[in-house]
């Protein structure tokens, strides 16, 4: 297991921010992401890494409400493609 962290940053006025639902998606599988302590915009997770890889391709993506005309609307945004290398400095 592996902790990534995500720091939220948006220009977006209308983003209800106790809304925010944060995943790390490992191909098709989504894993929750949760408030990192004293922060309000940073999120971590756990990933797993099976032994016999080194590598892992994760993406963040951010499910929210934001404020329209009458009721809150939802939507969702994806980040890019991130590489996770593990080395190992043993040998």
């Amino acid at each position: 297991m592996y902790m990534v962290e995500v720091a939220v940053a948006t220009r977006q006025q209308s983003l209800r921010w106790h809304s925010i639902r944060p995943q790390v998606m490992v191909g098709n599988q989504a894993y929750p992401m949760h408030p990192t302590p004293l922060m309000t915009n940073r999120f971590e997770a756990l990933i797993p890494v099976p032994p016999d890889k080194n590598l892992v391709i994760y993406r963040y993506k951010f499910d929210f409400d934001y404020n329209a005309f009458g009721d809150p609307r939802s939507d969702s945004a994806m980040s890019q493609d991130y590489t996770l290398k593990i080395v190992d400095e043993a040998k």
